[in-house]
């Protein structure tokens, strides 16, 4: 098989919440705390001042003063962070490898007695795999952890592990109103917390540009966008504001900044800018709130034809804010914003369609607006399909579609942004156990990213050292494939090919198909290679994969190339032979078609290419 490398993903750095300033001194003990033994501003107080400690890198303080808050009862969470810094490698056994799982489970059996959900869902994801179990796993065990867990309420991806479980039936008969039971609190405790939810990227380690610091990377496309929007590139004005806006590419939040670059990019007539500017001044970020003037921005933003600014004109009439309210007028903005590809707009029609608000109430309608803002990913749109979906409301009831739905959404979450976030700068540290740890919960609560870095880590031994590393991979590599993942997929097909696996040949141009299906360049070449070399040898199947990979990826072209010229000569071979060329779509050519000529002048042009490089490197060599 022949590997393509090509793309880039640009990294997201997300700055992770400050941690509360630490007490004078260096003697921690139960005196120092100013909140009342045992009550939850204690527990708070002790858990916060450890957590300052590991982020300094004092891992020993932290742990004795966990111990402390433990022994006298404090609080039930300090065993779940000890056996956290254990898990994650903070701290490391002289005469274990890696995390010590031995140490960590001593505690976390401690801390699930006390009822600690984290512990539960830790003892769960450990019981699932069999880490620090000599790997066997134990899947009643890790049920009766995560269930536990799930039904203290506080922990999330101990419900969306069972939800995932039953939707799969992993471990537990197939069972839709079970996992929607389990999905649905979850995603409505995503959309009521979107506010505070930090933005964050899923990132594929499977991606080479994934797997190096982009820190140096980043700050020189800061500085090209700043050097670009001091010159009056609006363009970089519009974007250096909205990661100034959200936070995002290691840039602090910073509303005045955000503000500054719209402004700027506003007065040259950007129409989004002013949109943006507009809600700022609607919301009074990063300035005084004022009506008057997100009104006049939002008008000329809308002349000039922006969603957004459409958006913000409905949105000030619908709630009355700065103008007397006006549904007529709102509904009219929402639906010009809505056919300019508003999500927020068609999420705003779909409620006034679903509740009969000031239009005439229609679930088809409702369903319709959704869908198209769900389309483009607005989580409370995909809330609501999932809802309506589960109900019949505007369309046949889909237990099966609803519940995939709640799923999207309950991935969206905090936990995950913190699991994937944390996953990929311990990966960059070099912290290998604290990466595997981290995309491992959230690989057992179903996520699909997630599932991939854990099999590619298995893989390469990375933060696991047993000897069943590689069974473990596979196991996540089903999982993600499971769910569609076209790497999954083809890494499958690739083990199945050289015999990793079961499945031979023919389970190999399965997983390649699949894949194939959602244009992975690589497996369409593979595709082609199993058309052309494989049991079911169809060389004009083989040519129709090879090409359809040179357009899924352009950077694939030599590659396509090279194996299009030896199919090419494959082709004329059986020709001259006389032996068949099985196809499925055409008869088979005389020996003297096109195939020969094409050949021939193929071969002419490699010649004539090699005696060019041999004169040139002549005439370099002389000179």
């Amino acid at each position: 098989m022949v590997d393509i490398t090509w793309g880039f993903i640009l990294l997201i750095l997300l700055v992770g919440p400050a941690l509360l300033s630490p007490a004078s001194g260096r003697e921690f003990s139960m005196a120092n705390f100013e909140a009342p033994l045992g009550t939850p501003d204690a527990s708070q107080e002790v858990i916060e001042r450890a957590n300052l400690l590991r982020k300094e890198g004092d891992y020993q303080s932290a742990v004795s003063l966990l111990k402390s808050a433990h022994d006298s009862g404090v609080t039930t969470r300090a065993a779940g962070v000890i056996a956290d810094m254990y898990l994650t490698g903070e701290i490391r056994s002289s005469s274990v490898p890696g995390a010590d799982y031995k140490s960590a489970i001593e505690f976390l059996e401690k801390g699930a007695a006390s009822g600690d959900a984290s512990c539960h869902k830790s003892l769960g994801f450990l019981y699932s795999t069999g880490f620090g179990f000599n790997g066997t796993a134990d899947m009643p065990k890790s049920l009766l952890h995560y269930f536990m867990g799930a039904q203290s309420g506080e922990c999330k991806e101990c419900s969306m592990t069972i939800g995932y479980r039953y939707l799969n039936g992993y471990g537990v008969p197939k069972n839709c109103d079970g996992a929607v039971k389990y999905y649905m609190p979850v995603s409505e405790a995503v959309v009521d917390s979107m506010d505070t939810t930090p933005s964050f990227e899923r990132v594929k380690l499977t991606d080479d540009t994934a797997r190096h610091k982009p820190t140096e990377e980043s700050k020189d496309v800061i500085h090209y966008f700043e050097h670009a929007a001091d010159g009056g590139d609006v363009n970089a004005q519009v974007v250096l504001g909205q990661l100034h806006q959200r936070g995002l590419r290691g840039i602090p939040q910073d509303h005045g900044r955000a503000a500054h670059y719209f402004r700027r990019a506003a007065d040259q007539g950007d129409a989004n800018a002013m949109a943006h500017l507009g809600a700022m001044h609607a919301n009074g970020q990063g300035m005084e709130q004022n009506n008057k003037t997100a009104l006049s921005l939002f008008r000329k933003s809308s002349a000039l034809g922006s969603a957004a600014g459409y958006t913000g004109l409905a949105f000030m009439y619908a709630h009355g804010q700065g103008v007397p309210q006006n549904m007529q007028l709102a509904v009219k903005y929402y639906k010009e914003a809505a056919d300019l590809g508003s999500a927020d707009a068609q999420y705003a029609l779909g409620m006034l369609y679903y509740t009969g608000a000031h239009v005439d109430k229609s679930y088809v309608t409702a369903l319709h607006y959704f869908t198209m803002a769900g389309h483009q990913g607005h989580t409370p749109s995909l809330y609501n399909l999932a809802q309506m979906q589960l109900l019949g409301l505007g369309t046949l009831k889909s237990c099966s579609l609803g519940v995939r739905l709640h799923k999207v959404v309950a991935e969206r979450g905090a936990w995950a942004a913190e699991r994937h976030t944390q996953g990929h700068s311990q990966f960059l540290a070099g912290n290998y156990e604290a990466a595997l740890w981290h995309y491992g919960q959230c690989a057992m609560a179903g996520d699909e990213i997630c599932q991939t870095n854990v099999a590619w880590m298995l893989g390469e031994a990375l933060g696991y050292y047993g000897d069943d590393h590689e069974e473990m991979a596979i196991k996540f590599w089903r999982m993600a494939a499971d769910q569609g993942s076209a790497y999954a997929q083809r890494i499958l097909g690739d083990m199945s090919y050289y015999g990793v696996v079961s499945g031979g040949a023919p389970e190999a141009t399965r997983r390649y198909q699949q894949a194939a299906e959602k244009s992975d360049a690589q497996a369409l070449f593979n595709l082609g290679y199993m058309h052309e070399w494989g049991p079911d040898q169809d060389l004009h199947l083989a040519k129709r994969s090879y090409d359809s990979a040179k357009q899924a990826d352009p950077s694939a072209f030599v590659p396509v190339q090279i194996a299009l010229l030896i199919l090419h000569i494959h082709m004329w071979w059986l020709g001259i032979t006389s032996t068949p060329v099985a196809s499925t779509s055409q008869p088979t050519r005389s020996p003297f078609s096109y195939v020969v000529v094409e050949n021939v002048i193929l071969c002419g042009l490699c010649c004539g290419l090699a005696v060019v490089v041999y004169i040139r490197r002549d005439h370099i060599l002389r000179t």
